[in-house]
């Protein structure tokens, strides 16, 4: 009975050594992907086209000290300006291929209008792949204060060979009192749903309320801005730091 524990742990210290092993060997043949000057900041693995290859999402950030702007208000002594980008790589047989390159797609570490609001990705958000969907949910939230916070998730669906959006959900929340306010847009169906009366701190009798939307064409991942919701993508991008802006 000894002997056939033993041997169990030996195979299963085995196995968890080598997902660990084969683990790091992706994330460094994703390190190897990131453009020179650059750094990896954040990514995500999962299947997006479905060919049971796990394929991955990166952020990357410039390193460029210029955009190291100095801060005089509450908050860091100093705001971290540089441009960061969205890179999908998908899985071949032997490494990683480079399928979008995506400038403009995410805000900054910093805010130079808010320079007390936490990282929107890297504090606060997150990158799921998840049946061949790629969901970004971006949360701004001030580290200074305890007032509102609203949370922007996208999600796109990866179809010929370009990455649409499908669904957009804004989560407006006021920290203080609890109080929130939820819209989702299903943008295949036409549809928007909105719901109030949320109280996170307490069970509320919530409202919801469905419209229909008349849609124009499809939004695409490599069209938009994620720093920007897509019903206000112009004028949102014309306050975008043009360190945002800049090419890889």
């Amino acid at each position: 009975m000894m002997k056939r524990t033993l041997k169990c742990i030996l195979i299963i210290t085995f196995l968890l050594n080598a997902t660990a092993a084969f683990a790091a060997a992706k994330v460094e043949m994703i390190n190897g992907m990131v453009p020179e000057g650059w750094i990896l900041v954040y990514y995500a693995l999962g299947d997006i086209n479905k060919d049971g290859k796990s394929d991955a999402i990166m952020v990357v950030k410039n390193t460029d000290r210029s955009y190291l702007k100095r801060n005089t208000l509450t908050g860091p002594k100093v705001l971290n300006m540089n441009p960061r980008k969205m890179m999908v790589l998908f899985q071949t047989a032997t490494n990683y291929k480079e399928v979008l390159r995506v400038g403009n797609s995410f805000p900054t570490e910093n805010s130079p209008d808010k320079p007390c609001l936490a990282d929107p990705l890297v504090e606060a958000g997150e990158i799921k792949i998840k049946d061949g969907d790629i969901k970004v949910a971006l949360n701004y939230k001030s580290k200074c204060s305890k007032f509102d916070a609203t949370e922007h998730t996208f999600n796109f669906h990866y179809e010929n060979a370009r990455f649409r959006l499908v669904g957009f959900d804004e989560m407006k929340l006021e920290r203080i009192t609890g109080n929130a306010r939820q819209y989702s847009i299903d943008y295949v169906a036409g549809q928007q749903k909105t719901v109030t009366g949320i109280n996170i701190y307490e069970k509320t009798k919530k409202r919801t309320k469905f419209e229909s939307l008349k849609l124009s064409t499809p939004l695409y991942l490599d069209e938009i801005s994620l720093a920007c919701a897509p019903n206000n993508q112009i004028a949102c991008s014309e306050k975008i730091n043009q360190a945002q802006l800049s090419d890889l």
